[in-house]
Formats: C-alpha cells, structure tokens, sequence
C-alpha cells in the first residue's frame, strides 16, 4: 500500500471510485495520511448525496463537470479505482483527459491495517478487499479464466414471498430445492474451464430453507479453485451451530451477507449473530437495500437495440448464474428461463458441457442476451422501490416456452 500512498500523495485532489466496503476502507487510510481526499464516485446513482466520514458520493458527471472548471485546469487529480468489475470502467477511466487512474487491487499487499466498517466485520473487509485484489490483477494480467463469483441458485424456496425479488422467486407456484448432488456437478462442471473462482455465492430464494445446505457448505469451501463461499440470507431460520462448526467446512473461507427485514422476520437475527461470532465466520448485517423494480417479466418483448443498452447499463449483467447445467449472466435470465416466461433461446447461456473457449466467451465481452428483451432492466439509475412487500400468493406471468 505505501506504493499507492507514495504515488497519490503528490496529487491536489485526489477521488475514489466505488461507494462499498473497500473504498470506505481507503477513505480512512488517506485520510490518516493526511491525503487530500475530495469524496467518492459511484455508478449507481441512488448512491448520491450519501456519506462516510463527511466525504460525499458523487456521479462521474458531476466530477467531470467539475473538472471542466476553468480555475481547476492547473490542479493534478487521480482516481483510484476500487470497484471489482473493473473491464466495466477501464476504458472510461483509462481514457479520460482529466486525470490519472489507479487501482487500489495491484497496490494490496500484506499488512493490511483491518477494522469494522459499519455493519460489516473486521475480517468481512479481508474478503472485500480480495474481491478487488484478484479481479484487478487478473484483469491487468489478462487471466481469462480467473472468474470473480458464481451464483450457485440452491433452491427456488424462500421463507418470505416478497413481489419485487430480483431473482423472480414470487413466480415459482411450486417451488423445489435442487439436489446436492446436482449442485455438485455443475460447479464441478464448472472449475474444470477455470483457473481461480473467487466466489461462490449460495442463493437461492432463502439458502437455508434446503435440506442438505451444510452439505453443500462443505463441499464449496474445500474446493481448491474457491478462494470464498459467500452465502446470502434473510436470516429468517435459526443456523445449527454444530454443522457449521464441524471440521469437513473451512470456515476462514465463509462469507454471510445478511439482510435483516426487521419485525418477525428478524427473530433469529440476534442469535444467528451470536453463532457466527463465535465461530469467527465473516459477515456484513445491513437493512434493504437499493431495491429496485427489476423483478418484473415483461409481456411484450424489446427490441434487440433495446436490449443491447439495456444490457450495457445493467449493474446485474457480471452476477452469472448456474442452473441445471447452464451458466447464465444473471439470475433473471436463469429464473426466467427456469419458468418457462421467455422463449427458449440458446444464445441466453452457455453449457457447461461447452469447450472452455465457447463459455469463456460467453462470459466476457458481449452485447446482450435476448434474455434482456423481457426484462425490465436494472440499471444504476433505476428508482428505489419499498422492499420487501410480501404477497401471499405467487405472481402470474405468461409462459412462452416448456
């Protein structure tokens, strides 16, 4: 890090892009340095006007409108990029008059100095910060089979039925837990076109609602290939301290992301606290958040031009999905797809039983799936809706295909 200190001190203003966990981190190291830290840049433009440590988030317009002052044309300025999805920004950052750009992942090194940031733990932003550490260096090195997360979808069961889910779990009319021994086999299937997996984040509908999840637990957190097994949950069941702390997980490589929905749907927050704490697993506890109407089917399709902006703008569009032996871009592309709500199109995944070079380029730099054209999107300017209106029954939609 003194690498990265060195460099941006000698700038007048200096800006990090990325409003999470790592770039609040960075915020308090320039800030102990005494580095002259304007305020934070995000994509996501529900972020703005929000705050850590009194430095504010801005959009990339406005920082470059204010560059275009003319009093600031003798300031220096650099970026430091702290966002994972780094092949999203490069070229904007890269390319760009105004500044000079670097990226906190070729700068983290050992001796990280780590604490608690908010709701998240001391260790929960070790993860973090490798997410940036490894998704940058393979980027600058070019490692195209270095995958940063996998959605492994465990079940289409949730133990709340809210109508705006993004992963479309208010559609299924019967819903069922997919057998370990699948889950197995794709995310086998898998690693075998990979070289490193960072993540593999077990989702479902609610994770713990299936059967055999400890199961599965331990075989995620053994494979080789995985750095980190993040698993998303309302925390709305009680966790079982003794399978969780049974030696066949490696816990060191367990991550929890739990959204606490409040009321009664928080009854088992408390002590599935006390559990992880105890057995010092990771996790981050935060309310709802940034939800946005992006859980709906649409009826009529887009156009493909359509689709192609709606899937430049999408912040969903790096969240691929394994389901029944495919990989998917999203979980909207894999839940619609599952249901039966759009036509089947091959074009909308790839196999795994593929060569590594076909899965591979589905993976990187395409345009769009048509996928998109039923989609209502989910862009980084997408309004804030009320999350977690619940619906007693499961939601319609038109079936296009078997």
């Amino acid at each position: 890090m003194n690498s990265l200190f060195e460099k941006v001190k000698k700038f007048d203003e200096v800006y990090i892009y990325g409003f999470g966990i790592s770039g609040k981190w960075l915020s308090a190291m320039l800030s102990l340095r005494n580095i002259n830290l304007i305020g934070f840049i995000d994509s996501d433009l529900k972020k703005l006007g929000f705050s850590y440590n009194n430095y504010s988030v801005m959009s990339y317009a406005q920082v470059i409108d204010r560059f275009k002052g003319s009093s600031l044309k003798s300031v220096s300025r650099v970026i430091i990029n702290t966002v994972v999805d780094i092949q999203d920004l490069w070229d904007k950052l890269d390319n760009s008059p105004f500044f000079s750009v670097e990226s906190l992942g070729i700068h983290l090194d050992g001796g990280l100095e780590l604490f608690a940031i908010e709701d998240a733990t001391a260790n929960y932003l070790r993860y973090s910060l490798d997410a940036v550490k490894y998704s940058h260096l393979a980027f600058f090195k070019n490692e195209n089979k270095f995958l940063r997360s996998i959605d492994l979808q465990i079940t289409e069961r949730c133990s709340m039925k809210c109508q705006d889910c993004s992963n479309l779990m208010q559609y299924y009319e019967k819903p069922v837990n997919i057998t370990v021994e699948k889950l197995k086999s794709d995310l086998d299937k898998l690693l075998i076109h990979l070289d490193h997996l960072f993540e593999v984040r077990l989702i479902g509908g609610e994770p713990f609602v299936h059967p055999d999840i400890y199961e599965l637990i331990s075989h995620c957190t053994n494979l080789d290939k995985v750095s980190y097994v993040s698993i998303f949950t309302n925390s709305t069941l009680p966790l079982n301290y003794n399978k969780l702390k049974s030696d066949a997980i490696e816990a060191q490589k367990l991550s929890f992301q739990i959204t606490n929905y409040g009321g009664s749907h928080a009854r088992n927050v408390s002590g599935n606290l006390s559990v992880l704490q105890s057995l010092c697993i990771d996790y981050r506890l935060h309310e709802p958040e940034w939800w946005t109407d992006s859980g709906t089917i649409l009826e009529h399709q887009k156009s493909v031009e359509e689709a192609k902006v709606l899937f430049q703008e999408c912040c969903g569009k790096n969240l691929f999905t394994i389901s029944d032996g495919k990989v998917y871009r999203c979980p909207f592309a894999s839940n619609a797809d599952r249901l039966g709500a759009i036509p089947y199109d091959s074009s909308n995944f790839a196999d795994l039983n593929s060569d590594t070079s076909q899965l591979l380029n589905y993976l990187g730099d395409i345009d769009y799936i048509p996928a998109c054209m039923y989609c209502k999107g989910r862009s980084w300017n997408s309004p804030i809706i009320t999350p977690a209106i619940q619906t007693r029954k499961p939601l319609s939609y038109n079936k296009l295909s078997n």
